[in-house]
């Protein structure tokens, strides 16, 4: 009808739309920053490995990775977990592959019968002067101040304390309650 009133509809010119980005709360904005596309994922890695130890095909710790040395009581774990500490100290191979060096500091967690610990690392370490020790590798020995597991934030709290880029934990199961049943 010619008398009808108009009818208006409009599309408001504030507000938001279905394409505008929500507001993040800074926590969101971390989880959002870490979000990768498929493509990204899994095509834009290196073809080899970036290793800590080893090179090419036989890459035993895989930067920006942890590694674990696992195996019954006195086999050898604190022995080899030492010559690689040498190694990541000043250079060398161990178990015939190369080790990269940190040029920053390694923390032990000695928490699991530190003494023997000391014993068995002064056997691989011993020869590497004083100032070389003092200087590249701090030692926590006994329990940790928390559980480590519960409170994650413990562990990065002494690397950052220490100064270290690489940290050493013996044994998990003294870090960790109930991590390890055996």
């Amino acid at each position: 009808a010619p008398d009808a009133p108009a009818t208006e509809i409009s599309t408001p010119t504030t507000g938001p739309t279905a394409t505008d980005e929500p507001a993040r709360t800074p926590e969101q904005q971390v989880v959002s920053s870490r979000l990768q596309a498929g493509g990204a994922f899994i095509l834009d890695i290196p073809d080899k490995v970036p290793s800590i130890w080893g090179e090419g095909e036989s890459v035993l710790w895989a930067d920006g990775e942890a590694l674990t040395i696992c195996g019954p009581a006195g086999v050898g774990k604190t022995t080899l977990t030492g010559q690689v500490i040498r190694a990541r100290l000043v250079g060398g191979d161990v178990l015939d592959l190369p080790v990269t060096p940190t040029s920053s500091k390694v923390l032990y967690l000695a928490m699991d019968r530190p003494r023997q610990i000391a014993r068995a690392l002064r056997r691989t370490l011993g020869d590497l002067p004083r100032e070389v020790l003092d200087e590249r590798i701090v030692f926590w020995p006994g329990p940790p101040i928390a559980d480590v597991a519960a409170h994650p934030e413990t562990l990065l709290g002494l690397c950052q304390l220490a100064g270290a880029d690489t940290v050493i934990v013996d044994s998990i199961k003294d870090a960790a309650v109930g991590l390890s049943s055996d």
